[in-house]
């Protein structure tokens, strides 16, 4: 099952996000960075811009979705536990995204160290691609924890028409 909330079990929620990006982003940041902190997913459940997908009782995955404008919708921080890598649920919580708002486009950033590329994200960007999403645009990404320099490189997608 996948729904909005999460109150309750931020800890666990911030330790999937957390794991997803060392495992996706390894070598882009310096050791000991952590994407969010259980206070900071608090806020964003409180928000709600939290999706879990949920396993009985059990948080294994998750994502953040924010409504852009009337058209544009964007997901982010998807996440799933390594346990369940694999197994069809981050293109899960990507539906789930695609069909919280009746918008006619979704967006996504995807972060890109400049250089050599990065295994983790030429995947993505592949996946990312074969589920429909084109890339739109580029811009820089400075941040002080980052080993690299590195870009924001953005995505959409376009779901339906909105109606009036």
């Amino acid at each position: 099952m996948i729904a909005f909330g999460g109150a309750g079990v931020e800890a666990e929620l911030a330790r999937i996000v957390n794991a997803a990006y060392e495992t996706g982003e390894v070598g882009i940041w310096r050791p000991g960075w952590q994407r969010v902190t259980a206070d900071r997913m608090h806020e964003l459940v409180a928000a709600g811009e939290i999706a879990v997908a949920w396993d009985g009782d059990t948080p294994v995955g998750c994502v953040r979705v924010q409504r852009l404008d009337e058209r544009t919708a964007m997901f982010g921080m998807l996440s799933v536990d390594p346990a369940a890598h694999g197994s069809g649920l981050g293109r899960a919580l990507i539906a789930f995204a695609e069909g919280a708002y009746d918008v006619a486009e979704m967006e996504l950033e995807l972060l890109i160290p400049r250089g050599a590329p990065h295994p983790s994200k030429v995947r993505l960007h592949d996946w990312y691609s074969r589920l429909g999403y084109h890339q739109t645009g580029r811009r820089d990404f400075e941040e002080p924890d980052l080993t690299r320099p590195a870009d924001l490189f953005v995505y959409r997608k376009t779901l339906c028409a909105v109606t009036p």
